[in-house]
């Protein structure tokens, strides 16, 4: 009799709080109910289920453009083609991405979009000019002066850019991305040349670009694939049936490597923006190795031979993601 009665009080317990777990278990299977749950939280538990992310990405890049330069023959100092030499720019970019992840901290993220490179450069330069004195009122050939003149080039280039990045959660909101990207060449690049005169007084510029004589204050040239700045007036080559440009055209496809960090800030648990910061090395040149004649001191130094080697053109790009999660 007194065994019973323990035996039934245990039993009536255990019935107990089997009955109130159950209960927990159906009205609260996962603790406090979503809406009940802060922001971060919430955010935690959407990324441990390793969902999809679709979004927009936009931003800025800072480009800089680099060619080496070297001359062969007299030594010619401050020539408008050192221009050639170097380039900085803003531009826009803009496009979708898809972030899948493969593990809780771990994804691959791809983005497409229109990716712009625009870029230029100004170089105080001198070249040999044709100076005029007035005699009895009728100006006449007063000779070869240095002239200070002002070399700008400007390049617009416009492409499809591609990336397959692998990121990293270093920490809940912080993550690192890095892979290859490739950029497209959409429709043809464009350089625009100006020489323009500072002076002194009485010069001018004897040719302009299409070889029409001068005197002209500023010359100007916008074209396609141009490769040398100064106008190649006259026959085009060195007298000996060489051509005085040697080269190839800009390149319709570049394969590089991006790396990049970023901060990302929940909105709400199911969307968030995420500023970065990214830099793109760029493996393939813009433009490959050319030569050509420096004719910006013929009458006082004579011709000298023109080499450019691989252009780089690499950018800084800061952006801002839009993420939505599907």
């Amino acid at each position: 009799m007194w065994l019973r009665i323990p035996l039934v009080a245990c039993l009536v317990v255990l019935l107990a709080i089997t009955s109130t777990f159950a209960q927990e278990d159906v009205l609260r299977p996962r603790g406090r109910p979503e809406s009940q749950r802060s922001y971060k939280e919430q955010q935690h538990r959407r990324r441990d289920k390793q969902s999809i992310i679709l979004g927009l990405d936009a931003g800025l890049n800072i480009n800089m453009f680099s060619q080496p330069y070297t001359l062969t023959g007299p030594t010619i100092t401050q020539s408008p083609e050192e221009v050639l030499k170097s380039g900085s720019g803003v531009s826009p970019a803009f496009g979708v991405f898809i972030d899948v992840p493969v593990a809780s901290s771990v994804g691959i993220q791809a983005r497409l979009g229109y990716d712009a490179k625009w870029f230029s450069n100004t170089f105080r330069s001198v070249i040999d000019a044709t100076i005029t004195n007035e005699v009895r009122g009728v100006d006449g050939f007063g000779g070869i002066v240095d002239m200070e003149t002002e070399a700008q080039a400007s390049w617009t280039l416009n492409t499809i850019g591609a990336a397959i990045l692998a990121r990293v959660d270093l920490a809940p909101n912080v993550f690192i991305t890095a892979g290859p990207i490739m950029q497209f060449q959409l429709g043809d690049l464009v350089r625009s040349d100006r020489l323009t005169k500072i002076g002194p007084d009485n010069t001018f510029i004897v040719v302009d670009y299409d070889g029409n004589p001068g005197p002209f204050d500023e010359i100007t040239r916008e074209t396609t694939f141009a490769q040398n700045f100064l106008p190649a007036v006259g026959p085009q080559d060195d007298g000996n049936g060489n051509p005085t440009y040697v080269g190839r055209e800009y390149e319709s496809m570049r394969l590089g490597l991006e790396f990049g960090i970023g901060y990302r800030h929940d909105i709400s648990p199911t969307m968030f923006i995420a500023p970065s910061l990214r830099y793109q090395l760029m493996l393939s040149p813009l433009n490959s190795t050319f030569s050509a004649v420096e004719i910006a001191r013929v009458p006082t130094q004579g011709a000298a031979a023109m080499s450019f080697g691989d252009s780089s053109l690499n950018s800084l790009v800061l952006a801002v993601q839009l993420g939505f999660t599907l």
